[in-house]
């Protein structure tokens, strides 16, 4: 998810143009359930310049929306509604453009990303039982472990992917909000390794039940690039998107 301010209202637009299992009595599939993805424009020395650093901003600028289109396609029948927000506000129609038709494309709020994710959770709770906020950082996310999250939110407040960064790739809220939420997106040091360890302790501060997903990595560095890499490979075999993920990256990085 990024950190970068954008100038953008907070009210949604309609479109311009190994996972921990849980079993509930009642499905999540009888839920309203909105899916959100964050997302920066792939302005070169403005995304993932942490990785850009090591390969290129140019060629990081490429995988910001490699990973953005890739994750849209995967994800694509999840949810009762999916929205990608996007900063800045005047790149909305060319993302729109580049993801799946199945995506509403709304804008970023104002602020610093704990104000821009309180913002969207709290419109997003406004009409479904549950909503579910990713970035573009770890693209392998697939139905299945946001499945598991949405179960998990059926008896928790709060569900989080950790990252191994010390962040996270995930979170959901159960609806309605509660301003108790406000203290999981308050003052929190975005962009170190203390997101995740502030974000349990407020949950637990404020008596929001929570569960953890199983760790992922975000893609951020030449290492992480080529452990995806070698992942992509030993599951092509099985996996069209995998296929297809692992020759655009070879088409940008190599």
């Amino acid at each position: 998810m990024n950190d970068q301010p954008s100038n953008s209202p907070s009210n949604p637009r309609p479109r311009t143009s190994e996972v921990e299992s849980f079993t509930t009595s009642e499905s999540s599939d009888t839920k309203r359930i909105l899916l959100g993805l964050m997302a920066k424009y792939w302005t070169p020395g403005a995304v993932k310049t942490r990785l850009g650093q090591l390969i290129g901003m140019e060629q990081s600028a490429c995988l910001q929306k490699l990973f953005l289109t890739h994750l849209a396609d995967s994800l694509s029948d999840f949810a009762t509604r999916r929205v990608v927000a996007v900063t800045p506000i005047d790149k909305l129609q060319e993302v729109a453009k580049c993801v799946s038709p199945a995506w509403d494309v709304v804008p970023q709020a104002d602020g610093d990303l704990g104000h821009r994710m309180q913002s969207w959770f709290r419109d997003a709770l406004t009409d479904s039982d549950y909503a579910i906020l990713i970035g573009a950082d770890c693209p392998l996310l697939d139905p299945q472990r946001l499945g598991s999250a949405s179960d998990f939110l059926q008896q928790h407040d709060v569900v989080v992917g950790p990252a191994v960064d010390g962040g996270y790739y995930l979170i959901g809220l159960r609806g309605p909000w509660d301003d108790r939420y406000d203290s999981l997106f308050d003052d929190i040091p975005w962009s170190t390794d203390q997101v995740l360890a502030r974000t349990l302790s407020r949950a637990s501060a404020n008596d929001l039940s929570l569960v953890q997903l199983a760790v992922d990595e975000d893609i951020d560095t030449r290492d992480s690039l080529q452990r995806l890499r070698r992942l992509l490979n030993a599951t092509a075999d099985t996996s069209d998107r995998h296929r297809q993920l692992a020759a655009g990256i070879d088409e940008i990085w190599t």
